[in-house]
């Protein structure tokens, strides 16, 4: 009887002690699959670089990284379900500039309840990817910015669409060079630039900002022409079609262009934070991955977890300061 107490008291005490924090045996992270939120429809380029990554975090977490497609509302669906996911480390979230910045507050600025705070419901884990865009037109619409402008005089209208909020910034600066555009997102079913440029090759448009991603595919189709590319520097994808920063009246554009960059729901453990984080790092280092990408029309453009914060905090602010200039206009 005198054994079998002592051997209870034994079996007693090491339970206690493998409880206490700081043992050898200590909680392991992660340990069942983590769901990975993309806020884009399959096929999207936010959504092939989220499953390129997710392939090789799968490898470097030990568990598998599931994606989720949640597209709708500018990228705001997905964002919003990642806000409101428990902070547990198994909920990351693949979301791009115009989830993270404009359309929260460009859905302020209207008077309306933002879904989310991009400032406090989210922490950075760390930014993956660049993704550039371009503004393509019908053939009978012209190959440059002032071509277009030609022929969007002799229009009523010019239909110009887009599916993203940063395209829907660009389609807004247009509208400076050529009055008469109309803005329209006729991508209300979720087809996101799928749909686009269905609308683009039926007619329906007349001119669209998409992903450079998206035009990949379309290049040899007589019924389009690439205008040029957003941002100040062109393309190493297409290095022969000039940036609209180039082009006549197109510096209005500035840097446009836009990110993808993987966050969790604020309130997450730090040092699980932290391990996601040396993950999605390594992963970018990936030669697999930056091959899968480039193939892609995706440029990799990896930064930790605290420049990816300052760059969303930034980005924010700037944000903020352009819509209130255009409210003083």
């Amino acid at each position: 009887m005198r054994h079998s107490h002592l051997l209870r008291l034994a079996l007693t005490v090491c339970t206690l002690a493998c409880m206490q924090p700081g043992t050898s045996v200590a909680e392991t992270f992660p340990d069942r699959p983590i769901k990975l939120i993309i806020p884009a429809p399959p096929g999207a380029s936010i959504d092939v670089a989220g499953r390129a990554y997710a392939d090789i975090l799968s490898s470097e977490l030990k568990v598998t990284v599931v994606p989720e497609n949640l597209p709708g509302a500018l990228g705001q669906r997905g964002a919003q379900q990642c806000a409101l996911s428990q902070p547990d480390g198994y909920t990351l979230c693949l979301l791009f500039y115009g989830a993270m910045v404009s359309a929260p507050l460009d859905r302020e600025a209207l008077g309306e309840k933002p879904l989310y705070d991009s400032a406090t419901a989210f922490a950075a884990v760390a930014r993956a990817t660049g993704h550039g865009f371009v503004l393509v037109a019908r053939k009978e619409a012209g190959s440059t910015l002032e071509e277009l402008r030609d022929y969007a005089k002799s229009r009523d209208k010019l239909n110009v669409g887009f599916a993203f909020p940063n395209a829907k910034i660009a389609t807004r600066l247009l509208t400076t060079i050529i009055p008469n555009v109309k803005q329209g997102v006729p991508s209300t079913s979720g087809g996101g630039e799928g749909e686009i440029m269905a609308n683009l090759l039926s007619g329906v448009l007349e001119a669209a900002f998409v992903n450079i991603t998206t035009i990949r595919g379309h290049l040899n189709d007589d019924r389009l022409r690439v205008v040029g590319v957003l941002g100040v520097n062109r393309s190493p994808f297409l290095p022969s079609v000039p940036s609209l920063n180039e082009q006549p009246g197109g510096t209005v554009f500035g840097t446009i262009g836009t990110w993808g960059g993987f966050v969790v729901p604020a309130g997450t453990p730090a040092d699980r934070i932290k391990i996601l984080s040396a993950a999605t790092q390594k992963a970018a280092e990936d030669p697999k991955l930056q091959a899968k990408l480039k193939a892609l029309w995706v440029a990799p453009s990896p930064a930790p977890a605290d420049i990816f914060a300052e760059q969303i905090r930034q980005e924010i602010g700037m944000y903020k300061k352009g819509l209130r200039a255009s409210a003083a206009k």
